[in-house]
């Protein structure tokens, strides 16, 4: 959803309170400034037909260098230092009948994942399980409007900047997709698949990080998750880890998932 703020000063205030990030496009006449919030998009035109507006002169002047910093979403597949302290963390989740759901999780300091595991029962069987990293997090947007069919979308600085190939998009109204390819120098991602609908230009523009991507839950039996992985995987200060339970069988059920890490 996107919410224009009328005014720049009330934009500035309400990003300065939600403790938000400032991201902009230039569209030769304006500045698209906007700045992310969950699934909500706040965004403000500035326009530049006249050098002496006061908004511009305060955007050039102390916002447009510091402004489109990459915004920390990716679980890092590498090496990072944290104190080195082995802790075990116990997850649950009180699946309803007929709906799925999820729980999300983080922690106030640096962790890095070691592994998971979980065991099922047979009425787990041919559900599905997902770990979703920075779940549903806006990144930008789009800079064209694109039509059914479209693989290669334009978008926005910000979207090249903390995308990566493997990862998953949701352009507008579409559902999520698995990122083919991202061109650095023409500012776009290409898709495994086309758009199912037009979109315009401005779409909001999610990405996710999946470790488990909606896998099938297969016969009662103790999992393990990383095992089969050198390293740990590094979290960020309250980046979120959405554990997600995909109900198809359908009744009530309880899941229990342990994690290991360092803190």
């Amino acid at each position: 959803m996107q919410l224009n703020i009328a005014g720049w000063t009330q934009f500035k205030s309400l990003v300065e309170t939600k403790d938000l990030f400032i991201q902009y496009l230039d569209y030769g006449d304006r500045y698209f400034v906007f700045a992310a919030d969950g699934p909500i998009i706040y965004f403000h035109d500035i326009y530049t037909d006249d050098p002496g507006n006061p908004d511009l002169v305060d955007f050039n002047d102390n916002f447009k260098d510091i402004a489109n910093a990459p915004i920390s979403l990716v679980i890092k597949e590498e090496h990072i230092p944290t104190g080195g302290h082995y802790q075990k963390k116990g997850c649950f989740l009180d699946v309803p009948a007929g709906s799925d759901h999820y729980i999300d999780i983080h922690f106030p300091h640096p962790v890095s994942l070691l592994a998971a595991d979980y065991s099922t029962a047979a009425i787990h069987e041919g559900d599905q399980l997902a770990a979703i990293g920075s779940p549903d997090t806006v990144i930008g947007v789009t800079t064209s409007a694109h039509v059914i069919g479209d693989k290669t979308i334009d978008v926005s600085q910000t979207v090249v900047d903390n995308a990566f190939v493997g990862g998953f998009l949701k352009i507008g109204t579409e559902e999520y997709q698995r990122i083919e390819s991202i061109d650095v120098d023409n500012l776009t991602v290409t898709f495994e698949n086309g758009l199912v609908a037009d979109q315009g230009a401005s779409s909001v523009v999610k990405f996710e990080a999946r470790l488990l991507d909606f896998v099938y839950i297969g016969p009662a039996a103790a999992w393990e998750v990383g095992k089969n992985k050198s390293g740990s995987s590094h979290l960020d200060p309250y980046q979120t880890v959405r554990l997600y339970y995909k109900n198809n069988e359908g009744s009530a059920k309880k899941f229990y998932v342990n994690l290991e890490y360092l803190y």
